[in-house]
């Protein structure tokens, strides 16, 4: 008995290769660059789902140095029409089998899917997860006890990944933010214990370097940047904190400021405008135990000051969080309340203080405690497919 599934791959892999080599082929003549380009471009859009995957091996042979300056404004602008912001969920742990997962999937609004990308080389969960350039970069972290240096970025418009400079240390449980052009890894812990080493990335140099130390280690913290400032929160090595730091890239320090309202670890912490927002996470009950975070609280940097807003439904520690069309999506974790691990998306809404349940991560879950992945989401507004390095396209 034929399978039908495999057949319909081979053939898409025939039509694939033999516009490829079409397309390679220095005696074709008869059709602009421009043409070509439309005609790798329309066969691609044909079937989205099964043939994203070939977006490379064809746009690689069209020679856009050909077309003429109007011929490649008239690219972008129809790629800015189509052009759409999504989410990102990439890595953690799969909930019913319990496993690492390199998955990469972006979250279509129209569809309620979550389409897989090209996925990662190596699983891993409790990395760090950021934006730069248009490109979507991934550090450290671990997987199956195994913890990584190793570091990899991803271009959307290839949908490729490409391994880029190790960390000088292996460090999971910390956070990553990208700022002033740079990458920041700050904290965490490996086998030496808790860390309070922060590395910059400077992607001209290729080169993870060492800037000022954090006043004292932490790891579970969370972290956002605002106003050329990177602020971390939360979770120390001696219990879990309310502190709240705050690093100058300029000045290379670290200055501390007005403690949140609530103790909170593995939390999440996102920007809108002027306020930064940290939610969820767990604290202590007791000496050996935890409980949810249901507090939720935003920080105004012009007052130094933290303001309560509407806790949220359901507690999420250990979760991936962005923000999305001025709303903050809260994605996955473990409910120390339940003591479960959770598939829901909730949705805060800054302006009228208000959450919903958006939806269920259908295929991917963070785990807890020690294994405490995230499934952690970013977006990407790509800007077309014909700009320089540094300038993504539609995925």
């Amino acid at each position: 008995m034929y399978d039908i599934s495999e057949l319909m791959r081979l053939c898409c892999f025939f039509f694939e290769t033999s516009i490829a080599n079409a397309l390679a082929s220095n005696s074709l003549s008869g059709f602009s660059e421009l043409e070509l380009y439309h005609i790798a471009k329309g066969w691609l859009e044909h079937d989205p789902p099964s043939r994203h995957s070939s977006v490379y091996a064809l746009m690689r042979h069209i020679r856009f140095p050909l077309m003429s300056p109007n011929e490649l404004i008239q690219i972008s602008q129809d790629e800015e029409e189509e052009n759409a912001t999504h989410i990102l969920a990439l890595g953690g742990v799969m909930r019913q089998q319990l496993v690492v997962s390199r998955e990469l999937r972006l979250y279509d609004e129209n569809t309620g899917y979550w389409r897989p990308l090209k996925p990662m080389d190596v699983p891993r969960y409790q990395h760090g997860v950021a934006l730069l350039g248009g490109f979507l970069f991934i550090v450290g972290g671990e997987s199956c006890f195994y913890l990584h240096n190793n570091a990899y970025r991803y271009d959307p418009r290839f949908d490729k990944w490409l391994q880029i400079a190790s960390l000088n240390e292996k460090r999971t449980f910390f956070h990553l933010s990208a700022l002033k052009g740079k990458l920041f890894a700050v904290g965490g812990r490996n086998a030496s214990g808790e860390i309070d080493t922060v590395e910059c990335y400077n992607l001209k140099k290729n080169e993870w370097t060492f800037v000022t130390n954090m006043v004292e280690p932490h790891y579970g913290h969370a972290g956002t940047v605002h106003g050329g400032l990177m602020y971390i929160s939360g979770e120390g090595t001696s219990g879990i904190h309310a502190e709240l730091w705050c690093y100058d890239p300029v000045a290379d320090s670290w200055s501390r400021r007005a403690d949140m309202m609530e103790l909170r670890g593995l939390h999440c912490m996102c920007t809108v405008g002027d306020r930064l927002y940290v939610m969820g996470g767990n604290h202590f009950r007791g000496s050996s135990d935890y409980d949810d975070v249901l507090g939720c609280e935003y920080y105004s940097p012009d007052t130094d000051q933290w303001t309560v807003v509407a806790p949220m439904p359901r507690g999420q520690s250990d979760v991936g969080v962005t923000v999305f069309n001025g709303q903050i999506y809260v994605v996955g974790g473990y409910s120390w309340n339940s003591r479960c691990m959770v598939d829901i998306v909730q949705r805060y809404d800054p302006e009228q203080d208000v959450w919903d349940r958006l939806l269920k991560m259908l295929f991917i879950n963070p785990t807890f405690q020690a294994g405490a992945g995230l499934p952690w989401t970013l977006y990407i507004r790509p800007v077309g497919r014909h700009q320089f390095a540094g300038k993504p396209v539609t995925i």
